[in-house]
């Protein structure tokens, strides 16, 4: 959004113009002072910040046969009433959708459409960068369409689906980082940021907005030494589990406590007294100072937590649970990542048949 200079029939104005967030529309208003433009500018963008449902179309216009995919992502969310950042997310997913097929009448949304528009997003480019959408960024477009037809066809505003193929995400692996290069990252790293690497790297909590960075004290029991997480977000069906805290993190989470009952804060990852919301720039920084240059994720902290427990002999099962999974699969699939020794020291543990000769002895 923007401010522009107009020159019109009553002389110069100036013109507010923004993106309406769940349609994609550009809309806008004229005003006649600058200052008026600044002032409903700083309201366009505290309400694109903090209420975006504003933004809503109040009443659809199309009923029934009429109704098309576009009305249809609409009443989805409308249904849902997601919090504002989580809304934002919906729709930005849902824009190159909205964009290629919004207009078409859900009567008309067939399985030839479907697959026109998968290869549509398959040969779109990045907006950044080079190269086209990963097959990961489709996959995540196509299944929150995906899960929208099917909510209309639920409700009977939709008479049959199409065939929804959804291309196989490929996701980029990337081997956590090991005990060693955990040691440099803590050691060059903020305080804030040595927070994230104990939560992430010894208790296996998500390292994002939805469990670490939303932890805050009431969720800590030190006396049982455990840490509560609300995974409610993530898993409907179990809204909360518990992890246990190391014996020797223990001393460390009182120190913890100490210092922000001292500077009156609730989350335990903070900054300024704030609580943190991005840990990016400060990530960035870490890895340089500790001489890392491969690619390593905030989130790939979780992955040594889960990969050393799976190391060490611990079961699939208690692993999946400390993580918060509905199902063991995922920790085959994203998390099992063992190193070339312990790999080595599992095949030399196997015994030789009698027939394999030995080196003889000089």
């Amino acid at each position: 959004m923007a401010i522009r200079k107009r020159h019109g029939r009553e002389g110069l104005a100036y013109q507010v113009y923004w993106n309406n967030p769940y349609t994609g529309a550009r809309e806008s208003k004229t005003l006649h002072t600058l200052a008026d433009a600044r002032r409903f500018d700083s309201l366009i963008r505290h309400r694109l910040q903090h209420e975006v449902e504003s933004f809503m179309p109040e009443q659809l216009v199309r009923e029934g046969a009429d109704r098309t995919v576009e009305d249809a992502i609409f009443l989805y969310l409308r249904d849902k009433s997601f919090p504002d950042k989580d809304a934002k997310k919906f729709l930005t997913s849902m824009r190159l959708p909205l964009i290629r097929c919004g207009h078409i009448r859900l009567c008309d949304f067939t399985t030839e459409k479907w697959n026109e528009l998968e290869k549509v997003l398959l040969r779109t480019p990045k907006i950044r960068g080079e190269g086209l959408l990963s097959s990961a960024f489709v996959h995540g477009i196509l299944t929150n369409l995906r899960t929208v037809l099917r909510w209309v066809h639920d409700r009977g505003m939709m008479e049959s689906l199409p065939k929804m193929h959804v291309p196989h995400p490929n996701y980029r692996k990337t081997v956590p980082p090991s005990k060693e290069e955990g040691e440099r990252l803590y050691a060059v790293a903020p305080p804030h940021l040595q927070r994230v690497i104990i939560l992430g790297m010894l208790l296996g909590l998500r390292v994002g907005s939805s469990e670490l960075l939303a932890l805050t004290w009431e969720n800590v029991d030190l006396e049982r030494g455990i840490v509560r997480i609300d995974t409610s977000r993530k898993n409907p069906g179990s809204p909360w589990r518990e992890v246990p805290i190391h014996s020797g993190l223990i001393e460390i989470f009182l120190d913890w406590r100490r210092a922000d009952i001292e500077a009156g804060v609730q989350h335990l990852v903070t900054y300024n007294g704030k609580p943190v919301t991005s840990i990016k720039k400060s990530w960035a920084r870490a890895l340089k100072a500790a001489g890392i240059t491969r690619r390593v994720r905030p989130y790939d902290l979780r992955h040594a937590f889960a990969s050393q427990l799976i190391a060490n002999g611990e079961d699939v099962g208690t692993v999946a649970r400390l993580l918060g999974h509905s199902s063991p699969q995922m920790v085959y699939q994203h998390y099992q990542h063992i190193s070339t020794a312990q790999k080595r020291n599992a095949v030399e543990g196997l015994s030789l048949p009698l027939h394999v000769p030995t080196p003889c002895a000089k």
